[in-house]
């Protein structure tokens, strides 16, 4: 019997020493992980911290860091699978709900991203982008108004933290509370007005002015902008919508050049070139543009539009139902199509026909060139 109790002692001493051998060798390799990753060789990176889990697979931060590192490779899933292993060793691992959020946030998972930020402002509720996160969640799904009360904690959190008011901004605007949207962009660009960000603010309330009339001012905040990231394509097109919001066509058509210069494959700079085009009579031009458009986007409505509105120009009535009629299939929630295939149907004669489209694009709040492709940036 002293034996056999020997022996077993002897056995459990063994593994215990086994289980001691594992735990320093999981440490050894998630050490050796942490230098490969701080040298950027991110592949040996995460083959250390593979060796790491074999060893010890109980331990949070081994999943934790080698999600961070697939998440920078762009293997999403495989990075959330590491995250979720995380909070399963880790339950309290604030670190590990918010970036199972960040990317479901990404996958499009909103309503699974919500949860995880709920988790985590519930564990930490001084975690300013838990707040931050869960709103741009809420603004996915067209619930603005709980996305408002997210940032307004982070603002309560950090009153000088940029991003939350332009984050509400964003939110108000598509409430359509202008003037609150107004606010938060002014109020963003008092605290930041120079970072490499900066300019989104900028070119956000460049167009809550120009929706107020204010075409003056949103050109300034549309220049000041483009000296903040004059690579960004799209603020030219921006710019060139302001210019010909004030008649000034040939300053439109010199950014919408220079939009399609930085980005060829872009379907709204050619729509909008075409829409300046038209306004000057240049119509061969102005079709050759949309043609263009719809080669690279079949589904750009704007061009269909565009192109309706030359046609209408040329008295093409019938070419022009035709193309107002499928930028209204491509979206029924947009007055300008419906306005135009109006005038068209007035062209042939459908009095009937044309009072019916004018009416629809009344309802839908028609506002002359309200249809044309502008752009809200998020940061």
């Amino acid at each position: 019997m002293k034996k056999l109790i020997s022996v077993l002692i002897l056995l459990f001493s063994f593994s215990a020493f086994l289980y001691c051998i594992d735990v320093d060798n999981a440490n050894i390799y998630f050490s050796k992980g942490n230098t490969k990753y701080a040298l950027g060789d991110l592949q040996e990176a995460i083959k250390n911290y593979d060796k790491a889990i074999e060893f010890n697979p109980t331990v949070g931060h081994y999943y934790f860091s080698r999600g961070i590192i697939k998440t920078t490779l762009g293997d999403d899933k495989g990075a959330l699978e590491d995250f979720q292993k995380t909070i399963k060793y880790s339950p309290k691992n604030v670190l590990g709900y918010y970036n199972c959020g960040f990317i479901y946030n990404k996958l499009g998972l909103y309503n699974e991203a919500i949860n995880s930020f709920d988790i985590v402002v519930k564990q930490d509720p001084k975690f300013l982008l838990g707040y931050i996160a869960r709103g741009d969640c809420n603004v996915s799904i067209g619930n603005y108004k709980a996305a408002i009360k997210d940032y307004d904690k982070a603002i309560e959190i950090d009153p000088k933290h940029a991003d939350s008011y332009h984050e509400r901004g964003l939110a108000k605007n598509n409430l359509k509370d202008y003037i609150g949207a107004l606010k938060d962009y002014n109020k963003s660009i008092a605290i930041d007005s120079k970072s490499s960000f900066a300019y989104l603010s900028f070119c956000n309330r460049a167009m809550i002015k120009q929706r107020l009339g204010d075409f003056k001012g949103a050109l300034q905040d549309l220049n000041k902008a483009i000296e903040l990231n004059s690579k960004e394509y799209m603020l030219y097109n921006d710019r060139g919508f302001v210019k010909l919001s004030m008649n000034d066509n040939y300053g439109a058509i010199e950014d919408y050049e220079k939009a399609i210069k930085l980005s060829p494959n872009s379907p709204a700079s050619y729509s909008n070139r075409g829409d300046a085009e038209n306004k000057m009579g240049k119509y061969k031009e102005a079709i050759n543009d949309c043609n263009k458009a719809l080669q690279l986007d079949s589904k750009a409505s704007a061009a269909y539009c565009t192109r309706g509105e030359i046609k209408n120009n040329l008295g093409d009535y019938t070419g022009a139902i035709e193309d107002f009629s499928k930028a209204i299939k491509l979206d029924q929630n947009d007055a300008s199509p419906y306005y135009g295939r109006g005038c068209a149907k007035n062209g042939i004669g459908d009095k009937k026909g044309s009072k019916t489209d004018f009416d629809v694009a009344n309802k839908l709040g028609y506002k002359k060139d309200s249809g044309k492709t502008v752009i809200i940036y998020k940061q």
